[in-house]
């Protein structure tokens, strides 16, 4: 039985190290180009308000209908890959996200709107499982290094994307987003001539796992689950800050216009200042997570889980407080805090369930996001009960539960599967 395995696993480890590093350049350049997608909307969310009239907490249900699909849209994507041993999920998301992103222009009521958000967020949603498993598997050893990178990857393109789309507006308007087709198709097929001929599965991980003590199982799920609460919590908290920056730029564009009421100026004005503190945390959550996958020693990631939110918290707490410069500084530690722990929640629970990696991924991303979609309609909630200062103190204080919450996690556990 054991030589059979052997035959089975050398060709999958084989076409997983051949190419390594084209494969690794065009997964983290399509994780770039797909996160970049994903920040075309929320930039855009006053612009999109006044261009088809509606409110404010109808945008903030257009933001958590993006959380929501893309984040149901992750396990049904697994389920299907380990049962087809398929990664054509993923160039297929990415295909579908820069379909849809393209046609934004061209919306004139809000069911377009939301059904458009819909397609590209699942198709943005479908890539990351599929994308962050092919780098832990082709990452090997230096899995927690790998997923960093990618996630950073993801994190340039949030920049770029914050960045780049109200400026493409301001400049040419919304329909010169149709040319988002171009690096879609092309990302798409490169994605699917890096990753499409690596195995999806593991038959010598199935073998390891199938060797654990129940006991031992009942451990790993336990800890995984104590992951999924804490990642949860931090991209509650993410969600929940978009909102509050989109608020807190149109605050800011109107008291320095000296005005109450918004022209259409004043939008694309609120939609640059929204874009560069959305690019300032997204600055932040990709430094923070390249360093904690980096710089932390595998089995001492409970250092990184909690460590971010006591970054983050008091930056969260001061940031309606300060002027314009200390706003980007607070934006970026703010992404720190609760970004920099994702892709070290995602390695540690590839590593916790080593037969069930592409699940392991969706549940700490996709199965956060679901619950996320509440994030937007908190903030909308928390500033109408509490004002905009109130509502960023108690999005701090999830963000500090989420730290709370990893101190449950057992260390000797973490440790012993950093050996394996």
């Amino acid at each position: 039985m054991l030589a059979r395995e052997q035959t089975v696993i050398a060709p999958a480890r084989a076409a997983a190290v051949s190419h390594v590093g084209p494969r690794l350049a065009t997964l983290v350049t399509a994780h770039v180009i797909v996160d970049c997608f994903s920040m075309t909307v929320v930039p855009l969310l006053t612009v999109l308000e006044g261009r088809i009239t509606i409110t404010q907490p109808q945008g903030a249900m257009l933001l958590a209908v993006g959380s929501l699909c893309s984040g149901l849209i992750q396990p049904v994507v697994a389920a299907a890959s380990d049962r087809w041993n398929t990664r054509l999920f993923g160039p297929l998301g990415l295909l579908a996200a820069a379909l849809a992103l393209s046609m934004l222009g061209f919306v004139s009521t809000y069911s377009q709107l939301l059904l458009l958000q819909a397609i590209a967020t699942a198709g943005i949603g479908a890539f990351h499982p599929v994308g962050a498993s092919a780098m832990g598997q082709i990452s090997g050893r230096r899995r927690s290094i790998g997923v960093a990178v990618f996630f950073t990857g993801g994190m340039v393109g949030s920049t770029l994307g914050s960045l780049l789309v109200p400026a493409m507006n301001e400049a040419w308007g919304l329909r010169s987003l149709v040319w988002f087709i171009v690096p879609g198709i092309f990302g798409a097929l490169a994605l699917w001539m890096a990753i499409g001929s690596i195995p999806h599965r593991h038959v010598e991980a199935v073998s390891r796992a199938a060797a654990l003590t129940p006991a031992e199982v009942r451990r790993r799920w336990w800890s995984v689950g104590i992951l999924y609460a804490g990642n949860i919590l931090r991209f509650t908290v993410n969600q929940a800050i978009v909102v509050l920056v989109v608020r807190w730029a149109e605050a800011a564009t109107l008291n320095a216009a000296g005005s109450t009421e918004f022209t259409t100026a004043l939008r694309e004005s609120s939609s640059i200042l929204n874009g560069r503190m959305q690019a300032a945390m997204a600055i932040g959550m990709g430094v923070g997570g390249l360093l904690g996958g980096t710089l932390v020693r595998p089995g001492r990631e409970k250092r990184v889980l909690i460590g971010s939110a006591v970054i983050g918290v008091p930056a969260i707490v001061l940031f309606p407080l300060a002027g314009p410069w200390a706003a980007v500084a607070l934006a970026m530690l703010a992404g720190v805090g609760f970004a920099s722990a994702t892709p070290v929640s995602i390695a540690v629970a590839q590593r916790l369930l080593p037969h069930r990696t592409s699940f392991a991924s969706s549940l700490m991303m996709g199965g956060a996001w679901v619950f996320a979609a509440s994030g937007p309609l908190l903030a909308q909630g928390f500033i109408a009960a509490l004002g905009l200062g109130g509502a960023f103190l108690a999005v701090a204080a999830m963000l500090a539960l989420s730290g709370a919450a990893s101190v449950l996690l057992p260390t000797r556990l973490l440790l012993d599967t950093a050996i394996e």
